[in-house]
């Protein structure tokens, strides 16, 4: 059964695959600051931690 962020996941994966990396932006709301991070820095072949920013608006 499909779910409603199947094409969200695909096009993810599909951004990994092409570039080895992606990052996922969170608009902020009355209880949390905006923030972002990426997926996929921590895998081969750069193996870097990934990263998470907290407060800048994500563009």
């Amino acid at each position: 059964m499909a779910g409603p962020f199947d094409d969200y996941i695909k096009k993810g994966k599909q951004i990994i695959q092409r570039h080895g990396w992606m990052v996922q932006a969170i608009l902020p709301d009355k209880k949390q600051p905006s923030y972002s991070y990426t997926v996929g820095l921590s895998q081969a072949p750069t193996w870097h931690p990934e990263i998470f920013i907290v407060g800048f608006h994500p563009d």
